[in-house]
């Protein structure tokens, strides 16, 4: 599908707090806004009750190389694996990288799969 229009980012930075983690780290999120925005709030100033929703996955990636999933912001689950995926699109893209494609490479082929993922593509690196 070419039709896909870019969306506002859905991975955001977020500055070391007692109540998340101890290093800088990077949040990415699949499902619905208005969870994604109310998680991102409450990352960025921690200090308050965090937000409570029943949709929505979350990914942290640490300055310090780990990977955590989360739905709920307080419990976060590392995963003890080479690389991760959240979304509809997660088991083609887990796939693609189990074969050695690179991220990218894994999500515009998920994207192909699955009429969820894509709306454009950004590649960060570290």
């Amino acid at each position: 599908n070419n039709n896909k229009y870019k969306a506002t980012t859905k991975i955001y930075s977020f500055d070391p707090h007692p109540r998340t983690y101890h290093t800088s780290y990077m949040v990415g999120f699949a499902g619905p806004v208005q969870a994604a925005l109310a998680v991102t709030d409450w990352l960025a100033d921690p200090d308050g009750k965090p937000p409570k929703f029943k949709a929505g996955e979350f990914l942290a990636l640490t300055e310090d190389g780990k990977i955590f999933v989360f739905q709920s912001p307080v419990n976060w689950v590392e995963i003890n694996q080479p690389y991760c995926a959240i979304g509809s699109g997660a088991e083609y893209a887990r796939g693609a990288l189990a074969s050695g494609k690179t991220p990218l490479e894994a999500v515009k082929l998920a994207a192909e799969h699955d009429v969820y993922t894509g709306m454009g593509f950004q590649e960060f690196n570290h």
